[in-house]
């Protein structure tokens, strides 16, 4: 009994995987992979990598004179951050 409801989830869940997905989920699709203007009526959201990284990084002078100290404090030390090869 168990075993055959097992065999039935998984036959499901292989047919949803199997099944044809709508063109916001097949990845990269161009403009004649999807119907006329159906971009326009889709919600977008995505990060842009970019943006998040210098919002969140905005110098200052505290931030600056803290990477000097640890630099010159790694340099006296000799500690480098060689790649290994």
């Amino acid at each position: 009994a168990r075993s055959k409801q097992l065999a039935e989830k998984l036959s499901e869940l292989e047919h949803a995987q199997l099944a044809e997905k709508p063109w916001q989920l097949r990845g990269e699709v161009s403009g004649q992979q999807r119907p006329a203007n159906s971009l326009l009526e889709t919600v977008l959201d995505f990060d842009q990598p970019g943006a998040a990284a210098k919002a969140a990084m905005a110098p200052s002078e505290e931030s600056t004179r803290s990477i000097e100290e640890v630099i010159r404090a790694r340099c006296k030390d000799g500690l480098w951050d060689d790649v290994v090869r």
